[in-house]
């Protein structure tokens, strides 16, 4: 499955649920405070960590929906 299709998927997925400003800002902390807690546990690059922020944050504001 493509990149694309794979985002298409999680995000009707996710569309029963009310994602709001406030919902995704909540998801990102979370996210990017898992993210920094286990980079060093997983020998995670800097390269690495600063692709899947971005990706956190481009999926998280696609997900929004209210």
């Amino acid at each position: 499955m493509s990149l694309a299709r794979a985002a298409a998927a999680v995000h009707c997925e996710h569309l029963r649920f009310a994602i709001t400003v406030d919902a995704r800002a909540a998801w990102l902390t979370h996210a990017l405070a898992a993210l920094a807690s286990t980079a060093d546990e997983y020998r995670l690059d800097a390269a690495t960590c600063a692709e899947m922020r971005d990706y956190f944050e481009r999926a998280s504001a696609f997900m929004i929906n209210s």
